[in-house]
């Protein structure tokens, strides 16, 4: 990711990292704080595909985080739920993180 909508990504990717973590740590009282998170979670996602379609089985990482990012959106912002939720997403974040840190 080198291109300006990479560096946009990882900006928008750090801000909801940081905005989640303070969120989580000190209970910040943000207004709308609850809807922020999925639509800039969704919105990184978005930016992340754009920057990777072209190759999008050398970057699995990045894809399996932009997939795990739009799916933890959507189930904020409508409501979803179902039995295996958490182990799903938990699989999911891990394959990404591993991924990632060895840049596949």
């Amino acid at each position: 990711m080198q291109k300006l909508s990479g560096k946009i990504a990882m900006f928008f990717l750090g801000a909801w990292l940081l905005l989640s973590g303070l969120n989580a740590l000190l209970n910040i009282n943000i207004p709308a704080i609850d809807m922020l998170l999925p639509i800039v979670a969704i919105v990184t996602a978005i930016l992340i595909f754009t920057e990777i379609r072209e190759k999008p089985t050398q970057q699995l990482g990045m894809l399996l985080l932009a997939v795990w990012l739009i799916l933890s959106g959507l189930f904020v912002l409508l409501s979803v739920a179902f039995p295996a939720k958490e182990v799903v997403m938990a699989v999911l974040g891990i394959a990404a993180g591993v991924l990632v840190l060895i840049r596949r």
